[in-house]
């Protein structure tokens, strides 16, 4: 958030007064480079990129994008993999550990739920109640 925050900051025009409240940011990161990806229950598609976990609808735009700033551990995402008996969840390895990550709605956007920062996160397998990684 504060990171977020000192973005922000940083992009204002020279001599633009900084106001406090939540300040629209867009990010742009490497999403091109798909390291996993899944077809999810609704059909959209759900990747683990180099620049966070991009959302893909049905007809194939592009929707939201989850970084670090958002609260996964690592921006660099390895895998996706939803989660059985959990229909709008997913787990998200990253460089920095593991997301669970709640999927909203149509196309809402997604939420971090839980983060672990660990070591890289490169697998997941969630069997009989127990989540490997």
């Amino acid at each position: 958030m504060i990171a977020a925050a000192l973005l922000a900051v940083s992009l204002l025009a020279p001599g633009a007064a900084a106001r406090p409240g939540p300040h629209p940011v867009t990010t742009h990161t490497a999403t091109r480079d798909v390291r996993s990806c899944r077809v999810l229950a609704d059909r959209r598609v759900a990747a683990a990129t180099d620049g966070g976990l991009v959302m893909v609808d049905a007809s194939g735009r592009v929707g939201s994008v989850l970084t670090a700033l958002d609260g996964l551990p690592g921006t660099r995402s390895h895998v996706v993999e939803p989660r059985p008996d959990h229909a709008r969840e997913l787990w998200l390895g990253t460089e920095g550990g593991l997301a669970r990550v709640e999927l909203g709605p149509g196309g809402d956007r997604p939420r971090v739920v839980d983060s672990w920062p660990t070591a890289p996160v490169r697998a997941v397998l969630e069997q009989a109640g127990h989540t490997y990684v």
